[in-house]
């Protein structure tokens, strides 16, 4: 899969309905569980996108980078092997 290739095989979002992914599913439901705990990140998620949107605009031809931190930032995960 593509996400192997990247180094995102352990994101939820692309993880397969196994045990791994039921286990990820409910650590974040118990952060994530309500309104209010998202309500409590908009802060954070706010100050990293405009965090990568002025890094776009500092160096429009790495797009790349920019989104990567700004979507490790707010979803979690590792940085692929190397970073």
């Amino acid at each position: 899969m593509a996400c192997d290739l990247v180094g995102w095989k352990d994101i939820l979002v692309l993880l397969k309905y196994t045990d791994k992914f039921k286990a990820c599913r409910r650590m974040f439901q118990a952060v994530i569980g309500t309104r209010a705990n998202v309500d409590q990140f908009r802060d954070t998620l706010e100050e990293e996108a405009s965090l990568m949107l002025r890094r776009l605009l500092e160096d429009p031809t790495n797009f790349v980078g920019p989104v990567r931190k700004c979507v490790l930032a707010n979803w979690g995960g590792t940085n692929p092997p190397g970073r």
